[in-house]
């Protein structure tokens, strides 16, 4: 069975999806990089406007899959496992992603409904992670006539 499913950051946000927290952190080590420094007063104040800004100018630079990120998820076992996933789109203010439920992913989402995901896009030099409680997204396909 194949079905929609969406992270959200745990804490006070209200809802289901992967939300970024929207702040940026610095960790005061010095970092190369070819293109400009990040500097926050350049960036949206809405992380996932922002977000979709950077995954325009990925698939503006011609990278191979955009949408692709690594979405970790923790085992009955408490060992992490992580798999290359694509995004299908913002739901509620969350990202949205396929899986199978029946799948170890879908078992390990079922059983621990958080988890993280990072899209690394080599040619931005960006590197953009969520953290957050999963949740299902029943998909109904639209009937048309």
């Amino acid at each position: 069975m194949e079905a929609h499913a969406a992270i959200v950051p745990s804490g006070p946000v209200a809802g289901q999806r992967l939300r970024s927290r929207g702040r940026l952190m610095h960790t005061g080590a010095m970092q190369y990089t070819r293109n400009p420094p990040l500097l926050e007063a350049s960036l949206d104040p809405d992380p996932l406007r922002q977000f979709d800004a950077w995954l325009g100018a990925a698939r503006d630079v011609g990278m191979i899959e955009p949408t692709a990120f690594t979405l970790a998820t923790v085992g009955a076992d408490g060992r992490p496992s992580a798999r290359v996933v694509l995004f299908k789109g913002f739901h509620d203010d969350g990202l949205t992603f396929y899986t199978c439920y029946e799948g170890r992913k879908g078992q390990e989402l079922a059983a621990h409904p958080f988890a993280a995901a990072t899209f690394w896009w080599d040619r931005l030099e960006r590197q953009v992670r969520f953290e957050g409680n999963v949740d299902e997204i029943v998909y109904r396909p639209i009937k048309s006539n």
